[in-house]
């Protein structure tokens, strides 16, 4: 079983691909809606409080914490698959809780594989199903790429659904998350993280963390859907190298 994968040389030509955009990262729920929301309005919002004064209530969050989770995802995805060789083989899998979460451009030069926690939503050949928090269906170091949007609030143990998460990523690859921090309840909800949260739970599980901060959306801008009970919304995301 290969544990990593080989890096490109400096004379070597790059995996072929079609570059990674922020539209090929979505959250699309079954009824066809978005879930959660990137609207990257943070910077904004931030200069707001600062300008009248009450950014200090923000407990030492800086502008440099906020960002949209699809721009940060996309150009790390763009930065790490510049560094595959040409013909290179290797797998990105989505844990999602139905398939359809993310376009399968997302992958770039690699395979693109859901895992699903029902079997009821497996409509792929390309699909494991299994509980995050205790997969054996995937092997240790499967995965260049796992990636999830608002499937971790679901999981009993978070910190286990990380165990596995760390398991299944090969050395050198890499974790992308989101999960909501300030959020309506839905189904099955159970945990809120935050950005320090994740970062001390990945790291103490052998990752170097790229990127973590917070997507927000404002009300009066980008909140699209009607039954949307809050003025705020608050993502944590998170981009992490296995080492």
């Amino acid at each position: 079983m290969s544990f990593g994968y080989k890096r490109k040389s400096k004379d070597e030509e790059s995996a072929s691909y079609d570059q990674v955009t922020s539209e090929n990262i979505v959250d699309i729920n079954e009824d066809g809606l978005l879930g959660m929301y990137s609207c990257g309005e943070g910077s904004e919002w931030y200069d707001g409080r600062k300008a009248n004064g009450t950014e200090s209530l923000l407990g030492g969050l800086g502008k440099e914490s906020f960002g949209s989770y699809q721009q940060v995802f996309a150009t790390r995805l763009h930065e790490f698959y510049e560094t595959l060789p040409a013909n290179t083989t290797g797998t990105f899998v989505n844990i999602a809780t139905s398939s359809g979460v993310a376009d399968e451009k997302i992958a770039g030069p690699l395979e693109y594989w859901t895992l699903l926690s029902h079997s009821e939503s497996k409509s792929e050949n390309k699909s494991l199903v299994c509980n995050i928090e205790n997969c054996p269906a995937a092997q240790d170091c499967s995965f260049d790429v796992t990636a999830s949007i608002g499937v971790l609030e679901h999981t009993k143990r978070p910190w286990q659904a990380l165990d596995e998460i760390a398991r299944m990523t090969k050395q050198g690859g890499l974790a992308l998350h989101v999960i909501p921090f300030s959020y309506p309840h839905h189904e099955n909800d159970r945990y809120r993280l935050s950005h320090l949260a994740l970062t001390t739970l990945l790291v103490e599980r052998g990752f170097t963390v790229l990127d973590a901060g917070y997507d927000i959306c404002a009300e009066s801008k980008s909140l699209q859907r009607r039954d949307e009970p809050f003025d705020l919304v608050w993502l944590t995301y998170i981009v992490a190298k296995k080492e």
